[in-house]
């Protein structure tokens, strides 16, 4: 039996739930280390893949037409940015739906189903730790985002009560149940993890690694040296824009608020384009390479 994604996310999650039975409180700023570490390592690179997969499908073809797809990009994220600017609470919450879909299809190719495991992801720690969510929102996105974490509640309380339904109906042959284990291991890290904790387990330790996985193993040896090398580029530049928001924030902001806001915001407005661009396009050969 090979060592699947789920396994590696099934280790993971186990080592660092044993080592936080072992150290049981963590400072907030090894919290916010942690989390911008393995982002960095792990997260951004997934979505700088996405040069090279435009490459693939034929969105540029020339360095000058790879310089226009960077700048559309870039615009788009930049978009993002300034909505969220202009309307925090609702750029929150699109981020939070969008996320749900997305993060929903590793578990589901079916849109109901895709949406309940997506939304109950997302709804964890604001069932089981909602002061710490409450937080983060409010750093997010002002006080108003609260709304947004009664909000996660009743989504939870949805997607559990369709996916229970839908185990019941499929019985043994259902997708739900085979994926109980890995259910049971997210409302565990949930309920003792600190949110941002239990973010990297699922972003870090089996969300990113699947996508970057799913990608290179669609490319011959010679175009994933090319990937990898793209990807090292624009996670560097990425990396650089968010030195640049972290320079220009305002100094009554702490280190770790502004460390919550750029990688949250920053990842929110990577999102959009890197959808538009996943799942966006809809052509039978992509599902290879996605």
């Amino acid at each position: 039996m090979t060592f699947s994604d789920w396994h590696l996310f099934r280790f993971i999650a186990v080592v660092v739930l044993a080592t936080a039975l072992l150290v049981p409180t963590m400072p907030p700023w090894a919290e916010v280390s942690a989390l911008v570490v393995l982002v960095a390592a792990t997260g951004l690179p997934h979505g700088a893949f996405d040069p090279y997969i435009a490459k693939r499908r034929g969105v540029w073809k020339s360095g000058s037409s790879l310089i226009v797809f960077s700048f559309l990009y870039l615009a788009l994220a930049g978009i993002v940015v300034g909505l969220w600017v202009i309307a925090p609470v609702l750029s929150l919450g699109l981020f939070l739906a969008a996320s749900a879909w997305h993060f929903g299809g590793d578990w589901s190719a079916r849109i109901l189903p895709r949406l309940a495991f997506g939304g109950l992801i997302l709804a964890l720690p604001a069932v089981l730790a909602p002061t710490e969510v409450a937080y983060i929102f409010v750093v997010l996105s002002g006080e108003n985002a609260l709304a947004l974490v009664q909000g996660l509640s009743a989504t939870s309380l949805c997607a559990a009560t369709f996916l229970l339904v839908e185990m019941i109906r499929q019985n043994s042959s259902g997708e739900v149940l085979a994926r109980l284990p890995d259910l049971a291991i997210l409302i565990t890290t949930a309920a003792l993890l600190p949110p941002t904790i239990y973010f990297i387990v699922y972003f870090c330790a089996l969300h990113s690694p699947m996508h970057m996985r799913e990608t290179l193993i669609g490319f011959r040896n010679a175009e994933r040296r090319s990937a990898i090398q793209v990807a090292f580029v624009f996670t560097l530049l990425t990396l650089a824009l968010g030195l640049c928001a972290f320079a220009i924030m305002p100094s009554t902001t702490s280190i770790s608020d502004a460390a919550v806001q750029i990688i949250f915001i920053g990842l929110a407005a990577l999102t959009v384009p890197h959808l538009v661009l996943i799942d966006g396009f809809r052509q039978r050969e992509w599902d290879s390479v996605k």
